[in-house]
């Protein structure tokens, strides 16, 4: 396999970036929906713990503690993540 012709992998932020879309061909921006992973529950089990009962539901309302998942614009097809 000749190494031009390799392109370098898609590392996905938490902003829309462009892509090439794996199922359609689409190369325009992507399309981001955030969503609740692992570290966002951590996160708020760690503010149960030190006693923010009332403030535990913080990371489930800010995009930050979610995980930004990537769509295709064109087909809506899933593109790539990025984990907080």
């Amino acid at each position: 396999m000749d190494k031009k012709s390799l392109a370098p992998p898609i590392v996905f932020g938490k902003n829309p970036s462009m892509a090439t879309c794996p199922r359609c061909g689409f190369r325009g921006q992507t399309v981001v929906n955030y969503e609740a992973n692992a570290n966002t529950h951590l996160v708020a089990l760690f503010i149960c713990l030190v006693g923010g009962i009332c403030c535990c539901c913080i990371p489930y309302c800010k995009d930050s503690c979610k995980a930004a998942k990537h769509s295709c614009g064109r087909c809506g097809s899933y593109v790539g993540t990025c984990k907080n």
